[in-house]
């Protein structure tokens, strides 16, 4: 009976650490523009489900050894707004390869950043750790899979 109601504990906490968001999708897809080789990335989105009534903000997600720095959409809107309970997010961001850009500064959209500096990322056995707020707190969500979508090819 011990053992069951420790388990019983065990999974109450887990459930509850994991209620701040939901996530519904996860997809990366790598795109090329422009003449052949020059600009080249791959797009990183994440469909989530918020749970709760307390603030959330999200800013960086790691995928391996990278820190990308993402926005928060509005699925359907695509604009930045406020969010609240039950509504569906999109954080995204693009890994720039095959170019010395790195990160699109949000700061400053007329600039893109190149990284000098090496983060070293934070321990986690996923494919990509999602780092956010929840009214002030700094949390973690491990993704465990990424989908990944056919290339696109632009002019």
């Amino acid at each position: 009976m011990k053992n069951i109601l420790l388990f019983l504990f065990f999974l109450v906490a887990v459930s509850c650490s994991r209620t701040d968001f939901l996530l519904l999708d996860a997809t990366r897809q790598s795109w090329s523009a422009g003449p052949a080789g020059k600009g080249t990335g791959t797009l990183y989105e994440f469909m989530i489900q918020v749970k709760t009534d307390s603030k959330l903000e999200f800013g960086t997600v790691w995928i391996g050894d990278e820190m990308l720095k993402v926005k928060t959409l509005r699925s359907l809107t695509q604009q930045k707004l406020p969010m609240m309970k039950n509504d569906t997010l999109i954080l995204s961001g693009t890994i720039y390869t095959n170019s010395p850009v790195k990160h699109y500064d949000e700061e400053q959209p007329e600039k893109l950043k190149n990284d000098t500096v090496k983060i070293l990322p934070p321990t986690y056995m996923g494919l990509a750790l999602i780092v956010y707020k929840k009214d002030g707190e700094a949390k973690s969500f491990e993704v465990d899979s990424i989908k990944t979508m056919p290339k696109i090819i632009m002019p």
